[in-house]
């Protein structure tokens, strides 16, 4: 009896050390696992994510390619692109390869944005659980093509009566040109006269501007004005009408 008790007494101590240690067991496994698919995970790292451009011309196109490398081992997805106005264009690979870099090309269009610091911010989304998301940066001055003496042309009254308003445009120092043409996107509703008002090597010059437009209501058009220099062959500006009764 001595012998069988002392042998139950064995299996019920064997029973209790393997319930202890089958949980490790399988915790252990667990962790193991983790660890795995942790390795596995494609990993974003950015040498730089922002870009200070050099003073440009309106109208000129600002292009930056920034490099997103891929540290990881597992493909890095670039989801989806955002940015914050309309004058920007993105083109960027959908996938980068483990180990591999890809470059998220940035174009601005700078026109309307003469006399003015600007700041543009493009999002890329990707599925780096640590860096979802990259805000790559660039900034920079953009100078007039000319001094305009207003940027739109709001020509505002009542029905009948004689609307117009004038624009004085003077070449800049480091952008001498000559007007070469000039005509309105629609026309409809406009007249225009154009005129030098100096001689020399950088005339100025007096746009003078009609509304045709007999009853009430709105519309928007805009000048094409054409020059013989290369940084600025066309400088646009915007027309509003606004006619009450």
């Amino acid at each position: 009896m001595d012998a069988i008790r002392k042998a139950g007494l064995r299996f019920v101590y064997l029973l209790f050390i393997l319930s202890g240690f089958v949980p490790v067991l399988f915790s252990t496994g667990k962790h193991c696992t983790a660890l795995a698919e942790t390795a596995m995970l494609s990993q974003v790292d950015v040498p730089t994510s922002r870009y200070a451009f050099s003073a440009v011309f309106e109208g000129q196109t600002v292009t930056h390619d920034f490099t997103i490398l891929n540290n990881g081992e597992a493909p890095l997805a670039l989801n989806k692109v955002e940015t914050d106005c309309g004058c920007t264009a993105v083109s960027y690979p959908e996938e980068i390869a483990p180990g591999s870099k890809g470059e998220v090309e940035i174009k601005i269009d700078t026109m309307g944005e003469g006399n003015s610091h600007i700041s543009k911010t493009v999002t890329v989304y990707t599925n780096d659980a640590r860096t979802p998301e990259i805000n790559f940066i660039l900034s920079g001055d953009v100078r007039p093509v000319a001094d305009l003496s207003a940027s739109v042309i709001r020509l505002t009254g009542s029905a009948g009566t004689e609307i117009r308003q004038i624009i004085r445009i003077s070449p800049v120092a480091e952008n001498r040109f000559r007007i070469t043409g000039i005509a309105p996107e629609d026309g409809r509703n406009l007249k225009y006269e154009l005129i030098e008002t100096t001689s020399g090597e950088a005339p100025a010059y007096e746009l003078t501007v009609f509304n045709l437009k007999p009853d009430k209501g709105w519309y928007r058009d805009k000048f094409h004005i054409l020059t013989d220099s290369t940084i600025s062959p066309e400088i646009l500006i915007p027309v509003f009408g606004y006619i009450r009764e």
